[in-house]
């Protein structure tokens, strides 16, 4: 059986949404490059783009020389990017949290209102033969004699929502989802074969318009969701299977 432990985190993802169309590139680049240009002192594309182009496109992107790290800012959306380039067994609270640092900085500064957050982690592990290591993992005997012998891909996809456990009473009786893929997939260097599990852990879409989240309650929302994804991945993969 492939263990939790087995796995490598080789992505997270912080992102805020807003309700309105609040960036202002200029204003953006200074708030983060004041306390995290050694970060990001990679090159700084700033695209201006018309219009009727869609808010979520990246007005701004900034990014470490190692592209170890990547901001993304559009109009409606901040997506905070850190990337393993190596092996990694990174603590997901730790890269969350500095993830989350200059855009809450961007955010307490600018009054920037959000109504949306999600937190994103990818984990990756060498197989063989990631089909039928999902298959082996996730279908009853009879699935895998048929339908699902001689698969050569293979994807499970499930959404829960639920609200989780919070310190904070404010985010008590929060709703989220909880989105977990787990899929073959192939490493770009040598494109040996692997089984990415990806999990997207965001509030919902539809109170968009009508929540704000303050700074603090982003910061304990991201804590959270970091617990969270850990919580859900060992279900999916435990570090020891029950004898």
């Amino acid at each position: 059986m492939v263990r939790g432990e087995d796995f490598q985190v080789v992505g997270i993802q912080v992102v805020i949404f807003t309700p309105e169309e609040q960036l202002t590139p200029a204003k953006f680049i200074a708030s983060v490059l004041r306390t995290h240009a050694t970060r990001y002192s990679g090159e700084v594309q700033a695209i201006p783009l018309p219009e009727r182009v869609p808010a979520e496109i990246p007005r701004v992107i900034l990014q470490s020389t190692d592209q170890d790290f990547r901001l993304e800012a559009a109009m409606s959306r901040i997506n905070s990017h850190w990337i393993s380039r190596t092996d990694s067994k990174a603590v997901v609270a730790e890269r969350a949290a500095e993830c989350w640092e200059p855009v809450r900085r961007f955010v307490e500064e600018n009054s920037i209102a959000v109504g949306r957050i999600a937190l994103i982690v990818s984990r990756l592990l060498r197989d063989a033969n990631p089909a039928q290591t999902l298959i082996d993992r996730f279908c009853s005997a009879q699935a895998r004699e048929e339908p699902f012998n001689r698969s050569v891909t293979f994807e499970i996809h499930n959404h829960k929502q639920y609200s989780p456990p919070c310190s904070l009473n404010s985010l008590s009786a929060l709703r989220v989802n909880s989105w977990v893929r787990c899929k073959t997939a192939s490493i770009l260097e040598d494109n040996a074969p692997a089984i990415l599990v990806e999990q997207d852990f965001n509030t919902l879409a539809e109170e968009l318009e009508s929540r704000c989240f303050k700074p603090d309650e982003i910061t304990a929302f991201v804590n959270l969701a970091a617990r969270e994804t850990d919580v859900v991945f060992q279900k999916y993969f435990p570090d020891e299977f029950p004898r």
